[in-house]
């Protein structure tokens, strides 16, 4: 990381790299999604999309630490990772419902039941980085699409309500509008 920082990496071998994966998931995720609705156990792909969101989390937090250094490159990646996100939450979200209806045997529902909890635990950690994110004209749309999401599908209110009354940047999304 310390390549991208103020000395910059002179190549951008680093940066290409980044931007590359970065891409490459954002493939992966979409094409997951479209195989993954064809299938009738779809819930098999829940761990691989909470690891998908474990490390997309832990990405974006971490580029968050270098933002004073962010190039228009590095919001290329920003914005292929909040596309991941939003796409993996918007997947884990959309069968939740038809989980919570379906009979599904006692250890599948308390396998979603733990992807579910854990992806809500990761979300509300990343909560006030997302609020943040807010902040920044060209990954603000998606930054608010990720943090809808999680507020429809994913936290309570009495968990959510606090952490955006600390960190939302309200004057600025009124302001756009």
């Amino acid at each position: 990381m310390q390549l991208l920082g103020p000395l910059g990496d002179p190549t951008n071998y680093m940066l290409n790299f980044l931007i590359t994966q970065a891409q490459i998931l954002l493939i992966f995720v979409r094409w997951m999604c479209s195989r993954i609705m064809s299938t009738t156990k779809r819930m098999h792909a829940w761990p691989l999309y909470a690891k998908v969101i474990r490390t997309v989390i832990t990405s974006l937090k971490l580029f968050m630490d270098i933002k004073p250094f962010i190039s228009d490159r590095l919001e290329t990646m920003f914005r292929c990772l909040l596309a991941v996100l939003l796409t993996s939450l918007d997947f884990i979200h959309s069968q939740n419902k038809e989980y919570q209806e379906s009979r599904e045997s006692k250890t599948d529902m308390q396998n979603v039941a733990d992807v579910f909890s854990d992806v809500s635990l990761m979300s509300l950690g990343f909560l006030p980085v997302l609020c943040s994110c807010v902040e920044n004209n060209n990954v603000a749309n998606l930054s608010l699409a990720v943090i809808d999401t999680l507020l429809k599908g994913f936290l309570a209110p009495n968990t959510w309500l606090p952490v955006l009354q600390n960190h939302f940047p309200m004057q600025c999304v009124i302001g756009r509008i």
